[in-house]
Parts: C-alpha cells; sequence; structure tokens
C-alpha cells in the first residue's frame, strides 16, 4: 500500500472517529437535558429545589418534604465500560439516639450471626428473620420497634431491597439514572412515608398495631372494618394509607379498596404497589371452581408458591384467586387458638367454630423462616381444642392474606 492510499486510510479512520465522539457527546447532551427536565418537573411536584446538573455532573433534588429534610441524587460506581450509575433517595430525621441500623438479611448474615455477629431480636420471627438490626442498647431498639414500625419496615425493604435505616436517615438506592418523573415523586415520597413511620409515630401506633394483631389472629375482616377509621383520623399518612387499601382488597372488600386506591393515585403516581392494586381491582371477579380431590393441592408447591418468594400483596392475592380458591385442603398442624361463634365477620352466620393452626414453616426470601397458619371454619359440634394441640382439619380455599400469611378455609370440619 502506498503512502497516498495510506494516508487516506488514517485520514478516514480519523473522520471516522470524530464523527463518533461527535455523536456521542450530542446522545450525552441529550440525555443530560432529559435528564434536567425531568428532575425540574419532579422538583416542583414536590415542592423541592432541583440543581441541574452539567454534562459531567448530574441533577439534584433537595428540600423538605413530609416535614422531613430529604434529596434525591445519584452516584457512580466503577470506571469505564464498567460503570454503573444509581439514584439515591435520603430522608433525615432528628437522631433517635438509639445508635440503630438495619439492612436486610441474608444467607451470608444468617451464618454470621451464627458466629456471634450482634443483631438485636425484637421477638417477632418474621422481623428478626428479615432484617439485620446492629444497636447501642438492644433493649431500647426491642421497645422502641412497636408493631406499627416493623410493618413500616417490612413494607419499605419488600419494596426497596437496597434500602439502609439508621439513626438519622432512610436511604434508598435504585438502579440507574431515573428519568421517570412520577418515579421520582412516588420513591421519594414512599421513603417518607418510612420515616414517619419510624421517627414521627404519635397515637396511631397503638390503632395500627390493634389492626395487625387482629389480622395475625385471623380476624381479617373486621380488622378491614376498622382499618379507614384509623388512616382518615392521619390522611398524609401514606404507609397507613398503603395499609388500608392492601387490608380492604385482601377482605374483598373491592368497591371500598377502588375509594381508597383513588385516593391513594394521586398521591403515589407511579407506585408499584398502587399499580397492581389498580390492575387487581380492575380485573372482574374470577369464577370460583368446583371443589376438587384433595390430591389436586400439592401441600409443599401450594405453600411455596405463594409465600416463598418476595411477591407483593396484590400478586399472592391474584395467584390464590387464579389457581387455589374453592379447592380442597388437608392438614395437620398446631392449635394457636380456638373459639366458637354465633356469627364470624370472615365466615358469616354460625353457630360454629373458628381454629387457627399452624400448618407449615418455609423460607421465604425476606422473612426467613416463617409460618403459614389456616384459619379454619369447623362445626359448632366440633370437638374443643386447646392451644398447642395438634390436628388435622379438612376444607376449601377461601381466601389469603398475603401480609400475615394466613390462609382462610371454609366448610372445614376434624379428621
Amino acid at each position: 500500500m502506498d503512502a497516498r492510499r495510506l494516508d487516506f486510510v488514517g485520514r478516514f479512520l480519523y473522520f471516522l472517529v470524530l464523527v463518533g465522539f461527535v455523536l456521542v457527546v450530542r446522545v450525552g447532551i441529550r440525555r443530560v437535558k432529559a435528564a434536567r427536565a425531568t428532575w425540574d418537573r419532579a422538583a416542583r411536584s414536590l415542592g423541592m429545589t432541583a440543581t441541574q446538573g452539567g454534562f459531567f455532573t448530574k441533577p439534584k433534588i433537595a428540600g423538605t418534604q413530609g416535614g422531613f429534610d430529604a434529596e434525591i441524587d445519584t452516584f457512580t460506581q466503577g470506571s469505564g465500560n464498567s460503570s454503573k450509575t444509581f439514584t439515591r433517595y435520603r430522608v433525615y430525621y432528628q437522631p433517635l439516639g438509639l445508635g440503630m441500623k438495619v439492612t436486610p438479611q441474608h444467607a451470608l448474615h444468617r451464618i454470621s450471626k451464627f458466629f456471634g455477629a450482634q443483631d438485636v431480636e425484637v421477638g417477632s420471627r418474621s422481623f428478626d428473620d428479615a432484617l439485620i438490626i446492629k444497636a447501642h442498647d438492644s433493649d431500647a431498639v426491642a421497645s422502641f420497634l412497636t408493631p406499627s414500625r416493623r410493618t413500616g419496615l417490612l413494607r419499605l425493604f419488600s419494596n426497596f431491597r437496597q434500602a439502609t435505616v439508621d439513626d438519622e436517615a432512610i436511604t434508598v438506592v435504585t438502579s440507574g439514572l431515573e428519568g421517570n418523573e412520577q418515579k421520582l415523586v412516588s420513591t421519594l415520597r414512599r421513603v417518607v412515608a418510612a420515616a414517619r413511620r419510624l421517627h414521627d409515630l404519635d397515637e396511631d401506633d397503638d390503632s395500627v398495631g390493634r389492626l395487625l394483631e387482629r389480622r395475625l389472629s385471623g380476624e381479617l375482616t373486621q380488622s378491614s372494618e376498622e382499618v379507614r377509621a384509623v388512616v382518615h383520623s392521619h390522611p398524609d399518612d401514606l404507609d397507613g394509607r398503603l395499609l388500608e387499601l392492601e387490608t380492604l382488597a385482601t377482605a374483598g372488600k373491592r368497591q371500598e379498596a377502588a375509594t381508597a386506591l383513588g385516593e391513594l393515585e394521586a398521591m403515589l403516581p407511579a407506585d408499584p404497589e398502587v399499580e397492581g392494586w389498580r390492575e387487581y381491582l380492575e380485573k372482574p371477579v374470577p369464577p370460583q371452581p368446583p371443589p376438587t380431590p384433595v390430591a389436586g393441592i400439592e401441600d409443599d408447591r401450594f405453600f411455596e408458591a405463594l409465600f416463598a418468594a418476595n411477591s407483593l400483596s396484590f400478586e399472592t392475592t391474584r395467584l390464590f384467586e387464579e389457581r387455589y380458591q374453592g379447592r380442597s385442603v388437608t392438614w395437620t398442624g398446631r392449635v394457636k387458638s380456638w373459639r366458637r361463634f354465633d356469627h364470624d365477620h370472615d365466615f358469616g352466620p354460625g353457630p360454629g367454630a373458628k381454629a387457627v393452626i399452624t400448618v407449615a414453616t418455609i423460607e421465604h426470601d425476606l422473612y426467613g423462616q416463617t409460618e403459614i397458619d389456616a384459619v379454619v371454619q369447623l362445626p359448632a359440634s366440633a370437638a374443643s381444642l386447646s392451644r398447642g394441640d395438634t390436628a388435622t382439619v379438612t376444607g376449601l380455599l377461601l381466601r389469603v392474606d398475603p401480609l400475615v400469611r394466613n390462609v382462610y378455609v371454609t366448610g372445614g370440619r376434624l379428621l
């Protein structure tokens, strides 16, 4: 190849590199401008201030939200082709004075606990298995983490696995430079809701705690009848409103749930839970299948399908109604409670009996070892049962309560 041809090839390659560089710069400028505009709109929606980034800097939102100092920014890990950008949401509050740090628990954490690593436990198995808690004063933290606060934290970590809670702030990290205005707004408001539940809790804590205890004891419908009054005493509490929506929908009160959903959508315009419940409530109620033989349910697969994965409540409820509702089961387990009734909020007119029986223990992605309880309708003539007894029951699957992992069984009898 002669010198002139080499010179031409060199110039042509230089031209291609230059064109490529110009294109990359233009695309970058376009992306920066788009992100800048998106973050500016999100800041206005939140009533906060956006700091516009340049070509080599990212935008930032800062200000006050719901009475808390808050900010959204980004950071990058790695370099070159292996670099990755993350969006970070932080909400600050007055220091709790507990020296507390809460993170999700993973397999390595369970191993480290076995060898003596600190993990404060509060006496709730699902909560203790889900989260790693470090603190200066274990007793103070256990007292501080009331049922309402525990539920708020579990809801936070169910939605955002890359979250950290400490004495001064809640931090949530999501992958990529967020370019959706509504997601920026909804995510920050969810973090603020968790901060309020953790830090700024007032007299509604006892009310929320009682609602949760009702559900744990197999009184889902009664809880749904009380939840709206509790939530409406604090209309700005988004975490409480999410609990209201989930409770009403799970209890089958679709019209009331739709009302709660409409109110919540304006506050959380791009929230996965809100969008999921919208899709669930818009679908027609599936026809209840005829009873199938006992062999129609494989217990292990049933419990794993509903409760092993880190699914949100609307996903579990939808799966139950589409695949399992109305099928027959036979389970053996340990009795937690038993009572007779003339009328029951969940099972209707009596006389009858209601038993709560632990029928399985499974490994959950978030909660670790978690118990599954069957809430069973029995005839009034059924023999009385005491806590700790072993009982075998059969009946038809009626409803699931994903939040507390209860399964309701109607038309039951003792074997």
